[in-house]
């Protein structure tokens, strides 16, 4: 079983999945222990998630600067033929840097909408799940598993294009992930 390449991506799969679970149900444990309300606990908290701020940015410029170092050329259809539209060819590299703008932006929203919702709304319990859930969100992202960890994209959830999870896209019937980029 673990001769065969597939099965260590289940195997790292299964491991990444295992190690959110924990880390999210210790991150459970421990606030119920803390008092997020003191201001000493808010104050360490801040720091905390300012760290993993640092460390998120420091991981979408290091995989910025492998995705030009390499420069791969190689095309891949972004769009398959449907309802009599063509076929969308593009290269990885243009996909990828297209993929880690949009990654780079959903994050710097969601910290904005945290900072906004803890400095305005008083709301603590959201920083410290940010400074626990951000770093997970970015290593569990294809672009930094192909680049920084070195897994293929031949195979698996690595295959381009990706699917991204949208709320609306499944509302509208449009569910697909398929950003629509070509």
């Amino acid at each position: 079983f673990f001769d065969d390449p597939s099965s260590h991506r289940v195997v790292s799969s299964l491991f990444m999945a295992m190690n959110k679970f924990m880390v999210g149900l210790m991150g459970l444990i421990i606030m119920s222990k803390l008092n997020l309300d003191a201001p000493e606990i808010v104050e360490k908290v801040r720091v905390g998630v300012m760290i993993s701020i640092f460390y998120c940015s420091a991981g979408y410029y290091w995989i910025f600067s492998v995705i030009s170092s390499k420069e791969d050329k190689s095309e891949f259809v972004a769009i398959p033929a449907r309802d009599g539209r063509p076929v969308k060819k593009q290269t990885k590299f243009d996909y990828d840097l297209a993929s880690l703008s949009d990654m780079v932006q959903s994050f710097a929203m969601g910290v904005f909408m945290m900072f906004m919702l803890h400095f305005q709304l008083g709301e603590n319990r959201l920083l410290f799940f940010q400074a626990i859930y951000s770093p997970f969100m970015t290593i569990d992202n294809p672009l930094f598993r192909i680049h920084i960890l070195g897994e293929s994209d031949e195979h698996g959830d690595l295959i381009r294009p990706w699917v991204s999870p949208s709320i609306f896209g499944n509302l509208f019937g449009g569910g697909d992930g398929s950003s629509g980029r070509g």
